[in-house]
């Protein structure tokens, strides 16, 4: 699972739910408070949870609707239906002033409410999913052999011959817990800290001649020395200058981007070169699960 400042080996993709959906995340605890520092919380939605379609059907509503439909719809938009979305209704024009105060009140209204029935629909199935995964490995978790495992920093580039290295720079050993209301809870396990990700790390020395090997001994040294409970993955501002010293350090071919200034998050195509000019890494962190090693010797010889 895949989110950006957004649970199983096959890893989806999932937008931020944003506005005032639930918040899931949990700040960094003190060193003293290890293991019990909890980084997320999922509570599964019930059928009540979820918001009920505002009506739309109200003639003052409807009648604003339609205006909006026929003066300002994009290009494409045919129906009132597909004119709401989060995005625009960000932007929904304003109410006229020839409207009533009241009904000027009840479209406003309208408007909230909607946009907050979309972000709750959302958040749902963004998190749904996720929520089912992480049950379905606590109750299977004795049963394979596999460990779960928190990425942070996703880096992403294009070798010249071709080969895409695309995955997580850090990585912290995670657990889950069933607590009694249900809720999901994720925490880093106790006794583990912060470590770069082998195999990505591995993939880029071999493919990108810019990268600095006397660099890569010191960033070990520094993420080995790092304590999980200083990182706090809804608040980026505690791992970001890490990845942005990893970007310059490690390689003079790369650089640091916020997820929301990437093509993808701007609603634009990329461009097919755009990945051959620098390994770029962003603050986005991933959830998945891999088999556990032998050993903490076979751990480090991956």
């Amino acid at each position: 699972f895949y989110a950006s400042s957004s649970t199983s080996s096959s890893r989806a993709s999932a937008a931020s739910a944003g506005g005032s959906s639930p918040s899931v995340f949990s700040k960094p605890q003190r060193p003293q408070q290890r293991g019990q520092g909890v980084w997320l919380r999922l509570t599964r939605l019930g059928p009540n949870s979820v918001e009920q379609k505002p009506d739309m059907e109200h003639p003052v509503v409807e009648r604003y609707l339609h205006g909006w439909l026929k003066e300002c719809a994009p290009k494409g938009v045919t129906c009132v239906q597909d004119l709401l979305t989060i995005h625009r209704l960000d932007r929904a024009p304003s109410v006229p002033s020839t409207v009533s105060a009241r009904n000027q009140r009840l479209i406003r209204s309208f408007l909230q409410r909607y946009k907050r029935y979309l972000r709750m629909k959302l958040y749902q199935k963004t998190l749904e999913p996720l929520y089912n995964r992480l049950f379905e490995w606590i109750q299977q978790q004795n049963d394979n052999n596999e460990e779960l495992v928190w990425g942070l920093g996703h880096c992403k580039f294009l070798a010249p011959n071709g080969q895409l290295i695309n995955g997580p720079l850090l990585e912290v050993l995670v657990e889950v817990e069933l607590a009694p209301d249900g809720a999901l809870l994720v925490r880093p396990r106790e006794h583990t800290g912060v470590a770069l990700n082998r195999e990505v790390i591995a993939a880029l020395m071999q493919n990108d001649p810019s990268c600095q090997h006397a660099a890569l001994s010191q960033l070990h040294r520094t993420v080995g020395d790092l304590e999980s409970t200083q990182f706090a993955p809804g608040q980026p501002a505690t791992y970001v200058p890490l990845l942005k010293r990893i970007s310059v350090e490690l390689t003079s071919n790369g650089a640091f981007q916020p997820s929301s200034a990437t093509p993808s998050a701007a609603g634009k195509k990329r461009s097919p070169t755009a990945l051959t000019e620098k390994m770029v890494i962003t603050e986005a962190w991933c959830l998945y699960s891999r088999s556990k090693p032998s050993s903490v010797w076979a751990r480090d010889a991956n």
